[in-house]
């Protein structure tokens, strides 16, 4: 049957319990927030959702699209008054509706909502349609779907690790290369740098500052044709990555690189999700940092 959504559910009225943990959505799981980074005040504005009820995220649609916005609770939490929190009206399998208003969040509910924040209310939601089969088929389609999803997580997972596998095999070979050449019958000596332990009897040990030279040249003429930056897929063009509004307006202070300039980033060290070195590949801009 095609049913509105107000004749299988309802909002529930907002209570409050400043003992329970702080929660909020996320990519469709509702997961516990830290409660000393939420100050007490605000805590006890959340309302109460308990384990078993559903939660919608109705604010600011057009600001975040990529995100899952519904999801059933396996918790009792405190959320953001923000929400929306919905219990069912009527006998239906929870595991069925949760994945049916994963469908529907995905394909449908983005497009409702009004204003320049794009935010919905439950009035909104309330009168768009929804499929239900009968209540045996919900659980036969909810039983395949847990079965079928847990086959595909499996498989993800164990891609995921062999992926780190390779990316650690990669490291090596480079480090290899690059640190004992390609010789394996070479004799090697004691290079007497830590990182680099032995390396081949014939090769060098020399300063950066003998290799390479440091040049800071400042874009003083305002030229920004390529915005470049240094990302973990090396250094990338901004005009193409990052339109509009994500670079500043003044690129007085950035440096000017040339094709085949190396880059070397030396702040934010404590940072290890970034890259420190890249080559550039087309003149451009970047920041003097």
């Amino acid at each position: 049957e095609m049913v509105k959504f107000k004749h299988l559910v309802y909002e529930g009225r907002k209570t409050y319990d400043i003992n329970l943990s702080c929660g909020s959505i996320s990519f469709g799981n509702i997961v516990e927030k830290d409660d000393e980074k939420i100050p007490l005040s605000t805590k006890a504005s959340y309302q109460v959702l308990n384990k078993g009820e559903f939660l919608i995220n109705p604010l600011n649609l057009n600001y975040d699209l990529k995100s899952l916005r519904i999801g059933l609770s396996n918790l009792d939490v405190v959320v953001s008054s923000g929400y929306i929190v919905i219990k069912n009206k009527v006998d239906i399998n929870k595991k069925y509706f949760n994945y049916l208003l994963h469908i529907y969040d995905i394909l449908f509910m983005k497009i409702l909502g009004a204003g320049v924040r794009q935010t919905l209310n439950f009035n909104d939601i309330g009168k768009t349609l929804l499929v239900i089969p009968p209540k045996d088929e919900q659980e036969k389609i909810a039983l395949y779907l847990d079965e079928k999803i847990a086959k595909i997580d499996a498989s993800i997972s164990g891609k995921e690790k062999f992926i780190e596998l390779l990316k650690e095999q990669k490291q090596i070979i480079i480090n290899d290369a690059v640190t004992k050449g390609l010789n394996k019958n070479a004799k090697f000596k004691n290079s007497g740098v830590d990182w680099l332990a032995e390396i081949p009897s014939h090769w060098e040990i020399l300063k950066t500052k003998y290799v390479h030279k440091s040049i800071k040249f400042l874009n003083t003429n305002r030229i920004c044709d390529n915005v470049l930056s240094l990302t973990l897929r090396g250094v990338v063009n901004n005009n193409i990555d990052n339109p509009e509004g994500l670079v500043p307006k003044d690129y007085a202070t950035y440096q000017i690189f040339e094709k085949n300039d190396l880059v070397f980033k030396l702040i934010d060290l404590e940072n290890i999700s970034t890259s420190r070195v890249g080559i550039v590949h087309e003149k451009g801009i970047m920041s003097s940092a």
